[in-house]
């Protein structure tokens, strides 16, 4: 089994390229990108969707690639649609291939969680909320 080189620079998960219903967002995030990073997305209306590209970031947040292989994500939303699957990180990019989703419920947050083991052993956790 090979592995690619992993970049130092990167130390957990970030967003990109997020939308709320089709319309470009920049959303607001806090915390540590590796351990309590978390972004939100507010307004939208009921069932608001937001739809964002996840990958790996350096400590200031800024998007980073992590390795010369192709990496998975798990992710699980919370909503009006819940549900669970994995995304995936093309060798050398900077994002994910496939989006990530969450829908309000009504006029009631929504959230998806994204997760990485690296290959320390470490998880990487980044959520990114509608509200």
């Amino acid at each position: 089994m090979t592995q690619g080189v992993v970049n130092a620079q990167a130390v957990g998960l970030v967003f990109s390229g997020a939308t709320l219903n089709g319309t470009s967002v920049t959303p607001s995030c806090r915390g540590a990108v590796g351990s309590s990073y978390g972004c939100t997305v507010s307004g939208g209306g009921n069932n608001a969707v937001v739809v964002a590209n996840v990958g790996f970031g350096n400590s200031a947040g800024g998007a980073v690639s992590y390795s010369g292989a192709t990496e998975t994500l798990s992710w699980s939303a919370t909503g009006k649609n819940t549900g669970s699957g994995t995304v995936t990180v093309a060798p050398n990019a900077t994002a994910s291939t496939g989006t990530v989703s969450a829908t309000k419920n009504g006029v009631n947050a929504a959230a998806v969680t994204v997760r990485f083991t690296e290959s320390g052993g470490a998880t990487w956790t980044a959520v990114l909320t509608v509200s």
